[in-house]
């Protein structure tokens, strides 16, 4: 029930911008788990997100993390970003 449209901007510095649809009814309540992985496998952020249905977008700050590859994981679906310093 979840698409991972875009994470912009890539690369990033201090923040990624989540872009994605979800087909879960509007009445549902619906969580999910996003995280964030180094390039070793190592999670460095990890929250619980309410999910809105249709089109919508998740700010996470990237501030404290280094240059780099990550994984970013809501859900069940991933994508990779690079952050730049």
């Amino acid at each position: 029930p979840l698409k991972i449209l875009s994470i912009r901007p890539n690369p990033a510095q201090e923040e990624i911008v989540v872009d994605y649809r979800s087909s879960i009814v509007d009445d549902q309540i619906h969580l999910a788990m996003v995280a964030i992985y180094d390039a070793m496998g190592k999670e460095v952020y990890s929250a619980v997100s309410h999910l809105s249905s249709g089109m919508s977008t998740i700010k996470l700050d990237t501030k404290h993390l280094s240059s780099g590859v990550y994984l970013l994981r809501i859900g069940n679906m991933q994508e990779n970003f690079v952050i730049i310093k």
